[in-house]
């Protein structure tokens, strides 16, 4: 139990950082894109102005930003760390060593839950949503667990690795586009990729829900977005301005 304790601390370490360092980075910049697209669309600029190339840069490079963003949230273990997990089954895994080089992401980190049978509970859940939520009766807290759970009293590894699945699939093709036309130059062109900024958004979407679905589960709460209201409108009237000066 203390080995589970251990890891559920480094778990939550682990969360605290893919969403500080990618989940809200990804999300804050992806909104931002969108009023550079809304600004861009109603500015109706002419075909060979200086704001195209700037749109054109814009786009490009956010392009990449968030290709090469969703691809590390989702990235997995590699085969041999997964096969020296399996090894160990159904021992407990040792602590680790503090200054892990492996890096951190949401597809690993399900990947270590789902490897510990007891790791995700309705009892923990209780607890750790009744610590932050105490005024909530007791059919709330059941109700909130049943909606992931399907009225079950723990969450099995086949649930955890459907989501995994769920989260794979959904950025599969923006892993290939990163893998074949940004980090490398490959051979043969990866054909009819269709990428395209609503596959990327929608990828982004599977995995803010599987995000926010852990969190709650395993910590009690899920984390708010940050209320970027006001900075957005101030983002807005400067694209305004910005295309207005490219036109006259």
């Amino acid at each position: 139990m203390s080995n589970l304790k251990n890891e559920r601390r480094r778990w939550r370490r682990h969360f605290e950082r893919v969403r500080a360092e990618q989940l809200d980075f990804l999300v804050r910049q992806r909104d931002i894109f969108k009023i550079f697209q809304g600004t861009v669309r109603s500015a109706r600029m002419p075909k060979h102005s200086s704001a195209l190339y700037i749109t054109n840069w814009m786009a490009l490079n956010y392009m990449v930003f968030a290709s090469v963003w969703t691809r590390k949230v989702g990235e997995e273990a590699r085969q041999s760390e997964k096969k020296a997990r399996s090894r160990a089954r159904p021992v407990r895994r040792k602590r680790r060593k503090s200054g892990d080089q492996r890096s951190i992401s949401l597809v690993r980190l399900l990947e270590d839950v789902a490897d510990e049978p007891d790791a995700i509970t309705f009892d923990r859940f209780r607890r750790a949503f009744s610590a932050t939520n105490s005024a909530i009766p007791k059919r709330i807290v059941r109700a909130q667990w049943d909606r992931h759970a399907n009225g079950n009293d723990k969450l099995s590894e086949s649930d955890i690795r459907r989501d995994i699945a769920a989260v794979k699939r959904a950025t599969a093709l923006v892993e290939k586009f990163v893998d074949k036309e940004i980090a490398h130059t490959a051979r043969s062109r990866l054909r009819n990729s269709g990428m395209s900024f609503g596959m990327i958004h929608d990828a982004v979407d599977v995995i803010l829900n599987t995000a926010a679905k852990y969190e709650l589960l395993m910590f009690g709460s899920a984390v708010p977005q940050e209320d970027l209201t006001g900075e957005y409108e101030d983002l807005e009237r400067m694209f305004s301005a910005l295309w207005r000066a490219a036109k006259s």
